[in-house]
């Protein structure tokens, strides 16, 4: 047990180097991690004992500070200024899972092949690593200069790059900041060797520091204990209040080009029956608040069968329904990813892939409307609640896309290859060209070598839920399901950036540009916890259209309440824009966009 050994180290040959660590080690009366440390008193070196997989490995280092009065509370301190060269290993590890099995209604232990992870031990070079995981190592490794990187000596995972990735989806898993882990982020702080305890296996600054996570989601950064909060204060803290100055476009006081420009703009969205108590008042705002001008048609993508049938028979207006065919959802190699998390989802969505649809919107639209500018996707449990929609929507010609920084849908990103920068999934209307989503699904067939686009979707989407199994302890290890709407405009921000004006809150904290920082009214508002509420009983259908009808009356009447929803996604008072996240740009911080909008615009 620790604290009860005393272990001394001998040499065969002895020079200065090897004299400073040989000696005798008294084990710390406390353990850390699950790790055993020794401390050489005479030479200020430490021996620490790390898990790797079932066995584990030794390794010496020396602390940057004097550990004289070392006491246990303060041994995470003392260990992150204790650095060390750089080396993986690459070994097989199995990662024990307790799953709910939505089935069976039970809790089950289960063991999930990790597969292959590196763990860091000694000084080495990258190249045969790359090797297995990149195309051109050499490239990698001379852009990332990693063979300058030093980690923190705790976190042994250094990035979950497994099987999960590998067998059967992808030759060369992606080389991002998920697999890469905490590079870059380490030689950004190499300068202050205490910050090296901050990040580790996936886990970065962008899924860690959103000022407004909840203090008992930051576990999954920082762990449980009296330090989590101290370690988010300080290792967040470059994340949080910058200011910047930027000139961006600022709100049009009058009506813009914008509004003469002609656009055909056709509407998209994926349902069936049993929503029909949502789809029917958004049908009702679209006719109230969505421009004339654009010839827009409401396209329902539906299920076979009669009673999505009887749904369409009452369909009216601009709306049209198309059948789509059902896609059979292929189950992972190891396990039933959605029946075994706690996802509670229906068996169509078990058995069907029904996100998918949207990424064919533009070729089932092209059938018998030819191709438009600009696809809206929407879901049917959305309700717009704002006139001026074109000022709104469009800023400079460009459509807007907005993110929130609520880690929700980040492992599908990332396992295909991009990097997180935010979620987009809680905003509609989400516009994009037809040509971008035909780039889009090359991109998909690119990454995984498939001919055709619905193989590689389904690989994209197992290896999805797979590594979010593994891996994605900010959400318990629950499945994440397909969702092309938090993976597509990431795409776009990617390879077509310029084309899109990006409202993205609080992301010039995080290192992207400040310009796509600034804010812009939301013109719908995503009414999912109302519609929860209605599955789950807690709330009538009756209640959803009488809510949904107040706040289309809101928005006609601009009343007060509607700040609300133009300053977030789901009509939530508890997660607008702030004016600090606002205030770095110009004509557009939130008091000055509210006061033209309430004063200035009829």
């Amino acid at each position: 047990m620790v604290g009860l050994l005393s272990i001394r180290l001998k040499a065969s040959s002895v020079d200065n180097d090897v004299a400073a660590v040989t000696g005798r080690y008294e084990g710390l009366p406390c353990m850390h991690n699950g790790h055993h440390v020794y401390i050489n008193q005479l030479a200020l070196h430490l021996l620490v004992f790390f898990h790797v997989g079932p066995s584990g490995l030794w390794s010496l280092c020396r602390p940057g500070k004097p550990l004289r009065s070392l006491r246990c509370a303060a041994l995470q301190r003392h260990l992150a200024s204790c650095r060390r060269d750089v080396v993986a290993t690459y070994r097989v590890q199995e990662l024990p899972r307790a799953l709910w099995h939505g089935g069976l209604g039970q809790m089950e232990a289960r063991t999930l092949p990790g597969g292959r992870q590196f763990f860091f031990n000694h000084s080495g070079g990258f190249a045969p690593i790359f090797t297995e995981f990149a195309e051109d190592p050499r490239h990698v490794e001379e852009q990332l200069q990693l063979d300058r990187s030093t980690v923190r000596p705790l976190e042994t995972a250094f990035f979950p790059a497994d099987l999960s990735m590998k067998v059967d989806k992808l030759r060369h898993p992606p080389m991002n900041l998920w697999t890469l882990g905490t590079f870059l982020y380490q030689q950004a702080f190499e300068a202050d060797p205490s910050k090296s305890l901050c990040w580790g296996g996936g886990y970065l600054p962008q899924l860690c520091c959103y000022a407004r996570l909840p203090k008992e989601r930051r576990t999954w950064c920082f762990g449980d204990g009296t330090l989590a909060d101290e370690l988010w204060g300080r290792c967040c803290a470059p994340f949080r209040g910058v200011r910047i100055a930027v000139a961006a476009p600022p709100l049009p006081s009058t009506p813009t080009a914008s509004t003469a420009v002609h656009r055909v703009v056709h509407i998209f969205l994926q349902t069936y029956h049993k929503d029909r108590f949502v789809l029917l008042p958004f049908l009702s705002s679209v006719e109230l608040f969505w421009p004339k001008e654009w010839n827009s048609t409401v396209f329902v993508a539906v299920d076979v069968g009669p009673e999505d049938s009887e749904l369409c028979s009452e369909l009216q207006g601009r709306a049209e329904c198309l059948v789509v065919p059902p896609i059979d959802r292929k189950k992972s190699l190891w396990v039933d990813s959605i029946e075994w998390s706690g996802r509670a989802v229906s068996r169509r969505y078990k058995e069907q892939l029904l996100q998918y649809h949207y990424l064919l919107s533009d070729q089932y639209i092209a059938r018998t409307h030819g191709v438009p500018d600009w696809i809206a996707w929407f879901d049917a449990d959305v309700i717009l609640h704002t006139h001026r929609i074109p000022d709104l929507l469009f800023q400079g010609g460009r459509p807007v896309l907005h993110a929130r920084r609520e880690p929700v849908y980040s492992v599908g990103t990332m396992s295909v290859g991009m990097d997180w920068i935010g979620e987009f999934m809680d905003t509609y209307p989400m516009l994009v060209r037809p040509a971008h989503l035909q780039n889009f699904r090359l991109f998909i067939q690119s990454r995984f070598q498939e001919s055709s686009f619905e193989v590689a979707y389904q690989k994209w989407r197992t290896l999805a839920e797979d590594a979010a199994l593994l891996h994605a302890r900010y959400a318990w290890y629950l499945a994440e399901g397909e969702c092309p709407q938090s993976s597509l405009p990431i795409f776009l921000y990617n390879y077509h950036r310029q084309e899109y004006f990006w409202s993205m809150e609080d992301a010039a904290s995080f290192g992207l540009p400040a310009e796509d920082s600034c804010m812009a009214f939301r013109v719908a508002s995503h009414l999912k916890p109302w519609k929860d509420k209605v599955k789950n009983g807690t709330m009538t259908e009756a209640d959803y259209a009488m809510r949904s009808k107040q706040l289309m009356r809101a928005g006609h009447n601009k009343w007060k309440v509607l700040r609300v929803a133009l300053l977030s996604a789901n009509f939530d008072p508890a997660s607008t824009w702030s004016q600090q996240a606002s205030a770095h740009c110009h004509q557009r911080d939130r008091e000055t966009m509210l006061r033209v909008y309430y004063d200035q615009w009829p």
